[in-house]
């Protein structure tokens, strides 16, 4: 899971250390319709501090049991130092999650609206995150002429490529913003986190629409809860259960 944290009004993201890779296909399955969350539904959140919801605009999510374990311990154990808060919230209304076709579909949304900015926020996520390699706006812009197929691998490879640099980039904000409204006016409250599900989670989700979800506790994580989590995901019964899809919900 990654965590939101807004220092001097800046949008931080943080990325997962310790996941797998090779888990595509389970992915596609998912990830291939659209699906609800839904209305009482517990999910869950690790922080590394106690978790302010006026200060995050979006939250990193787990919903099903492998998740919530995996991260548990990815989170408190390595991303934070052997510490952390584990805080869960309550689905208040259905949670709606787009296809990564729908998804595709918004994208391009995005761009015909404004595809200056979106050549320009996806140049600049790329070149913050690559020190030698770099692109321009217009290489970027070339590109739009090929999204009117949402079903496209091309269409399906640019989206992503978006969804998964350029919306956590601190200086796209302009892009992201926009992406995430045309999200919530499509009827969907939530995204899936393509970086952590290519890195073996089960169905990671970044939700959008904070008015669907109500915060219902957050407590400290204990050493014993840590070691805890350390030694069960070590296990074979867990690493069996990511492969386990009952608790995806539909």
């Amino acid at each position: 899971m990654e965590e939101v944290i807004i220092i001097n009004n800046e949008l931080l993201h943080y990325g997962v250390l310790g996941m797998k890779w090779g888990v595509r296909k389970q992915k596609d399955q998912i990830n291939s319709k659209s699906r609800t969350i839904k209305r009482g539904t517990e999910i869950q959140n690790i922080s590394s501090r106690i978790f302010d919801p006026n200060r995050a605009p979006r939250l990193y999510t787990a919903y099903t049991d492998y998740d919530k374990d995996s991260y548990v311990d990815l989170m408190g154990n390595f991303m934070y130092n052997e510490r952390g808060y584990k805080n869960t919230f309550i689905v208040k209304k259905d949670i709606r999650v787009p296809s990564d076709r729908q998804a595709a579909e918004i994208f391009a949304k995005t761009v015909k609206e404004n595809p200056d900015q979106v050549a320009k926020d996806m140049a600049k996520a790329y070149n913050s995150q690559h020190l030698i390699a770099t692109k321009t706006a217009n290489s970027f812009k070339k590109k739009f002429s090929e999204l009117d197929n949402p079903e496209s691998k091309k269409t399906q490879k640019l989206a992503k490529e978006f969804m998964s640099t350029t919306v956590l980039d601190k200086k796209a904000s302009t892009s992201a913003n926009n992406f995430y409204a045309n999200l919530v006016k499509q009827g969907f409250d939530a995204i899936s986190d393509v970086n952590d599900r290519d890195s073996g989670m089960q169905d990671p989700l970044i939700i959008v629409n904070m008015k669907a979800i109500k915060q219902s506790g957050s407590v400290k994580l204990t050493r014993k809860d840590l070691d805890y989590y350390y030694s069960y995901t070590g296990t074979r019964e867990h690493t069996q259960r990511r492969k386990i899809l009952s608790d995806v919900q539909k």
